[in-house]
């Protein structure tokens, strides 16, 4: 079964710089044995883990204090706070999905045989996939427990969600049969979009789906209107579009080429961006610039450019660089002198004028504070046992500050204050399928960590 994810702001063809990314607004998701709330004030995480990977969900606050048990006997693969930050919702380890209101109270079970759960952005319903084999039912019910009705019984083979809309009233979803629809979570009858769909993806700014059809490009409205959408290009095999964070534009590569090409989101204009772009892309802020590279190795690392959205002469930056990042201000984060044997290199922030500043050597992980101000860095990263040294770098100057050895399974908190690690991972045992170790949250902009709590 796919799931796709919200198209990021960078076309990958090598490793992202950061990872982790959710499929509808308001969400902060880590993994399965902890997360931050959505203001970033608490941490929900596993601890007293057994050999059977099972242990008591628990709530408490970031800088520690008092520890509230949501549930006993638990292996969650699902763990959401609610957009509001007043529920938690999790799935018990049996396929059997609960939401805990975290203002007081016992979980309410929602429902058996599901997984993969979404609240809508009041907070008040919950969709997830029910009794999946090769397809899935999507359903909904109330935080408080109730009835379970499928969001719309017409699309009955349902197989993926692709998105929600800027608002978070429409779902864009795609069955079994390869047919794209966007249906109003209040009701109402579905909107088919396109057959024959694949590459499908939502633009960032929510209002808009892109889908191919036999090797043609279109980007459509999520509420359906202007079915089949406007055909940005056609050509075979084109590779996945990438938009800008405003969605006035769009590239691609077409024909598995290396050369990317740009389109306006109203298909009404084109230009050729540059060719022997093989390394990552990435929009900036304002949708107006790009960040390429051309001549890469095959670990993605060249020359990395920047150059207009319509195209035009590239600018240098870096040579023997990749994976760039811009942040919220403009400036962009990469990676350069890559050593493929520890998987790690330095990372360099460049401003837009002047020579690129060195901020850490040896970082194989770099995750950004949502305001872009900081940066979480794992250094010397085994990639065998995923762990090392965390770091902390403000990205205006540097240099990194070290926080913690041993670390792994590291976040950024979503108000880009602190940053939360598991320290001394480890496996209770040969079979066990979850690491445990010590959790522990530490400001990020430097200072001690607080222990939060012995997972195992």
């Amino acid at each position: 079964m796919r799931h796709w994810p919200l198209l990021s702001g960078v076309l990958v063809l090598g490793a992202l710089v950061s990872s982790g990314c959710s499929n509808a607004p308001g969400y902060s998701w880590t993994g399965g044995t902890w997360t931050f709330s959505p203001n970033g004030t608490l941490v929900a995480y596993l601890a007293g883990i057994t050999a059977a990977d099972r242990g008591t969900l628990t709530v408490q606050p970031v800088g520690g204090g008092n520890a509230t048990p949501i549930a006993s006997n638990v292996m969650p693969r699902t763990l959401r706070f609610s957009p509001d930050g007043t529920h938690l919702a999790f799935e018990d380890g049996n396929s059997t999905l609960w939401v805990a209101p975290l203002t007081g109270g016992t979980p309410v079970q929602i429902a058996a045989h599901a997984a993969n759960l979404w609240f809508t952005p009041d907070s008040a319903t919950v969709l997830f996939e029910q009794d999946c084999a090769d397809t899935c039912v999507l359903a909904r019910a109330s935080v408080l427990g109730g009835a379970v009705t499928p969001v719309n019984p017409a699309v009955a083979s349902y197989v993926g969600v692709a998105g929600f809309s800027a608002d978070g009233q429409q779902l864009v979803i795609s069955d079994a049969a390869g047919d794209l629809w966007t249906l109003a979570l209040s009701g109402g009858t579905p909107v088919h979009v396109a057959a024959n769909a694949y590459g499908v993806r939502m633009t960032p700014d929510g209002h808009h789906v892109t889908f191919m059809t036999d090797h043609t490009l279109h980007v459509a409205p999520v509420d359906g209107s202007g079915s089949p959408g406007i055909v940005l290009a056609t050509g075979a095999n084109i590779g996945g579009a990438l938009f800008s964070p405003d969605g006035t534009h769009a590239v691609f590569f077409p024909s598995l080429t290396h050369t990317l090409i740009g389109v306006s989101s109203d298909g009404q204009s084109s230009s050729l961006i540059a060719t022997e772009v093989n390394g990552d892309v990435a929009f900036s802020p304002t949708g107006k610039q790009l960040a390429i590279v051309v001549d890469a190795d095959p670990n993605g690392f060249g020359t990395l450019e920047t150059v207009s959205v319509s195209g035009g002469t590239p600018t240098p930056i870096a040579q023997g660089a990749g994976r760039p990042q811009f942040l919220p201000d403009g400036r962009m984060l990469f990676l350069a002198h890559w050593d493929p044997n520890s998987q790690a290199g330095s990372l360099y922030m460049f401003s837009g004028t002047g020579a690129p500043v060195k901020l850490a050597d040896g970082a194989a992980i770099v995750r950004l504070s949502p305001d872009g101000q900081h940066a979480a860095l794992g250094l010397g990263w085994d990639t065998t046992w995923q762990r090392g040294t965390l770091a902390t770098s403000a990205t205006a100057a540097g240099p990194a500050v070290s926080i913690d050895a041993d670390v792994s399974d590291f976040q950024v908190s979503p108000d880009g204050l602190h940053v939360g690690f598991v320290r001394g991972m480890h496996p209770l045992s040969s079979s066990s399928i979850v690491g445990v170790g010590t959790l522990e949250i530490a400001p990020i902009a430097g200072g001690s960590p607080v222990k939060i709590a012995d997972q195992g």
